[in-house]
């Protein structure tokens, strides 16, 4: 990185490359260009130098997503609750914003919308449907008030619902009315139905020792555990079986619980 560069213009820069790889799906240039902004992030943490806050945002959502597409570790939950607390702190309202300090932005609502989404997106992914569901509520908070809302993705954010109600072992009976109420201005009921059911036959099975009390006490304990153990290696085709073969070795050992992988609960998929 050239010193001689302002620092504007160094992370302007930085943010262009990301966005132009990230279109392309080049995930491990993201990754890379990941590393180099939060050097400079970590660099400038003090007085008139600190980045803005919807940068930093922004910022943890790349690193989710780069993360969990090449799969070199287990999603971080430090960075996820890094990311949540920025949002949380942003202000709902530009009236709110102090112009002096901090860069507003444009759509707050859809900012916020896409931001509780794509968090809880990342907590499904690590498994944690329950908090899923929570900042799915959130987000839904911001939706009547996002002009001109794609309809794709109110769709999409019913999938999320239906995933996180399934995870859960609720039955479509007991949350459908729930969200025909909920999206009835954006969509019609027979579409909310149909989204239901098609989640349904493209959603993987977990093994049911996942919801128990004495599998959930010791959750946070055990992904702690296998994040450590896993933490920093290159991806390779079938690493998800090493990981599930630690974890499963490890339930049994130290927790007396037999769990089985989604490979065993799911036999017809092929995973990588």
């Amino acid at each position: 990185m050239d010193n001689g560069h302002n620092l504007t213009e160094i992370k302007d820069t930085l943010v262009e490359e990301l966005l132009l790889y990230r279109k392309e799906y080049k995930w491990d240039k993201v990754a890379e260009i990941l590393k180099e902004y939060r050097k400079l992030m970590d660099a400038t943490l003090d007085g008139e130098d600190l980045l803005m806050i919807n940068d930093c945002f922004y910022l943890t959502l790349y690193e989710i997503e780069a993360n969990t597409y090449l799969r070199k570790s287990h999603l971080n939950y430090r960075r996820i609750l890094y990311g949540l607390s920025l949002l949380d702190g942003y202000p709902d309202s530009c009236e709110e914003i102090n112009r002096d300090k901090m860069e507003p932005i444009e759509d707050i609502p859809q900012f916020k919308l896409d931001g509780y989404s794509y968090m809880g997106k990342a907590m499904f992914e690590d498994n944690r449907a329950s908090d899923a569901l929570r900042l799915y509520r959130k987000s839904y908070e911001y939706l009547s008030r996002v002009e001109n809302i794609d309809v794709d993705q109110v769709e999409g954010f019913v999938e999320s619902f239906v995933r996180c109600y399934k995870y859960l072992s609720h039955t479509s009976e007991s949350y459908l009315p729930e969200l025909r109420e909920m999206f009835k201005n954006y969509l019609s009921s027979e579409r909310i139905d149909k989204i239901a059911e098609e989640s349904h036959a493209s959603f993987l099975k977990h093994d049911p020792i996942e919801d128990t009390p004495a599998y959930l006490s010791i959750k946070e304990e055990l992904e702690t555990a296998l994040y450590e153990k896993f933490e920093g290696q290159d991806y390779y085709m079938g690493l998800c079986h090493q990981i599930w073969s630690a974890k499963r070795d490890l339930l049994l050992s130290k927790y007396g619980i037999e769990w089985r992988s989604p490979a065993l609960m799911n036999p017809r998929v092929m995973f990588d």
